[in-house]
């Protein structure tokens, strides 16, 4: 079952498992993709992703990274809220490519998200 548990404790499982960077594709019963950057926030009922822009979308780029610090994304990430009801898969897959100054590849597992009370 997709829910607040598969993408807080199995997902982050999952991903650090490949021992390379991992693609995640999340899709909906509607057909429509999205390609996950990390978890934002898991709550009972949906989960937040930050995604990458859609194909073919420009993305914001912020000179000097995301508040102008060094290190951190030139880019800001979509955002998007599913309900676990309308996911119907996750997909994922190792990532071969090197990522370059302006995006990072694969799936950022983090120690720091946020747990919905």
């Amino acid at each position: 079952m997709i829910d607040r548990h598969y993408f807080e404790e199995v997902l982050p499982d999952q991903v650090r498992g490949f021992k390379v960077s991992a693609s995640v594709q999340v899709s909906t019963d509607t057909g429509r993709s999205y390609e996950a950057f990390r978890l934002l926030a898991a709550h009972d009922e949906y989960v937040i992703l930050e995604v990458y822009p859609e194909y073919g979308a420009e993305p914001m780029r912020l000179p000097g990274g995301v508040g102008g610090q060094s290190g951190q994304l030139p880019v800001i990430m979509d955002q998007v809220v599913l309900p676990y009801a309308r996911i119907a898969s996750v997909y994922l897959t190792a990532r071969s490519d090197k990522p370059d100054s302006a995006k990072e590849v694969g799936f950022q597992v983090s120690s720091g998200a946020k747990k919905a009370k």
